[in-house]
């Protein structure tokens, strides 16, 4: 997964922000839990609708020599999950809650949307099997194996980058 090194031009607005009602017995109200970042220029790159928590939004300081940490979700679409500022040699990564969240979303949630439509791509095909049974078995397994390894590669790279 890249990491995106140098001067921290331009950071774009949060927009997209979902709120949560946390409802009941809660002391939290409504929390903030996610949303995007309309742009980020850190040296010759331009990052456009990166996902970032508001947590590391607030620590984006424009004008600072940086290394961001960005997780690609699925091979597509930009999420910052930490920034390093090499003057003063500081990591801020994503919670550990933030972590676990994102990893049980890859190997509980996305498998049974793979799983769901796998079964349709199958039930396409009718009860004879054929081509659209064997397509629906591929995508399974390609799907599943896909989840198992996007959420590796993040909680990988979560803890090498910590570290660094």
């Amino acid at each position: 997964m890249p990491a995106y090194r140098g001067l921290l031009k331009r950071v774009g607005s949060k927009e997209g922000d979902m709120i949560v009602n946390s409802s009941g017995n809660s002391t939290f109200g409504n929390v903030r839990v996610s949303g995007k970042v309309s742009m980020i220029e850190i040296g010759d790159t331009m990052l456009r609708d990166v996902g970032c928590t508001r947590d590391i939004y607030d620590l984006l300081e424009p004008g600072r020599e940086a290394v961001l940490y960005v997780h690609r979700h699925f091979f597509g679409k930009p999420i910052i999950i930490g920034v390093k500022y090499l003057d003063d040699n500081r990591t801020y990564m994503i919670r550990f809650g933030s972590l676990v969240a994102a990893t049980l979303s890859y190997l509980l949630i996305y498998p049974l949307l793979v799983l769901v439509g796998g079964f349709m791509i199958g039930l396409m095909g009718g009860k004879g099997g054929g081509f659209m049974s064997t397509l629906s078995v591929l995508v399974i397994i390609g799907g599943l194996g896909l989840c198992v390894f996007t959420a590796g590669m993040l909680v990988k790279n979560w803890f090498g980058w910590r570290t660094a």
